[in-house]
């Protein structure tokens, strides 16, 4: 999910969202005027942020509208203005308890002044891009349709901001129906980080126990 907004004239934004996977968490991103006055409040409770930078002062001393973007998917939380990040994108793997599913999912809010809201978009659906990490690719099936033939098969993996599915396949897209030996009969993500030093990695994503379930 990720929704924009433009046109912006005062400095202060409350932008909650809420996870739409874990449904009792809530993330609160306040915006000030100052270049590193960013604060995040998930569940009520204010939030460590890396490599904050708020370009929002600058933009409202001209008075010139801007694009504010922010999407909650994959356990992952990023906000942008005019396409640059805020802050590193937030990973979290620990859903907590917020408020009950009845709240609003989305709000805007502005203090001690106004501002106006134009072209405002609410997507909820899996969104296959053509950036994987982050780094823009040349992909199959993203910007043109890609013509499947007899027991051929399009791989998506579910994580869609980091999986090298056949969107990104060099050599084709394609998987043939006689490759695929078996059906999956159970999920075992999300899972959680472990501190574990090996080959000089320090953490671990392990299957949860508690999260793991039969296909039926």
């Amino acid at each position: 999910m990720y929704f924009h907004t433009v046109r912006c004239l005062d400095y202060s934004s409350e932008s909650p969202a809420r996870d739409l996977f874990i449904p009792s968490d809530e993330f609160v991103v306040r915006l000030g005027s100052g270049e590193h006055d960013v604060n995040l409040v998930r569940n009520r409770a204010y939030t460590p942020l890396a490599n904050v930078r708020n370009p929002l002062g600058s933009l409202i001393d001209g008075k010139r509208p801007f694009l504010l973007e922010a999407s909650v998917m994959d356990r992952r939380l990023m906000v942008a203005i005019d396409g640059e990040l805020l802050f590193d994108p937030y990973d979290y793997d620990d859903p907590g308890v917020g408020r009950g599913p009845g709240d609003r999912p989305i709000a805007l809010g502005v203090r001690d002044g106004g501002w106006t809201v134009e072209d405002l978009r609410i997507y909820r659906d899996v969104h296959y891009t053509s950036m994987l990490a982050n780094t823009p690719r040349r992909p199959f099936g993203v910007d043109a349709p890609y013509q499947l033939g007899r027991d051929e098969y399009f791989v998506l993996g579910d994580n869609s901001p980091v999986s090298n599915d056949s969107r990104f396949w060099s050599f084709s897209p394609v998987v043939p129906g006689s490759l695929l030996l078996g059906k999956p009969f159970l999920v075992h993500l999300p899972g959680h980080v472990v501190p574990l030093q090996v080959f000089g990695r320090s953490l671990y994503w392990v299957p949860d126990p508690r999260e793991i379930r039969y296909i039926r």
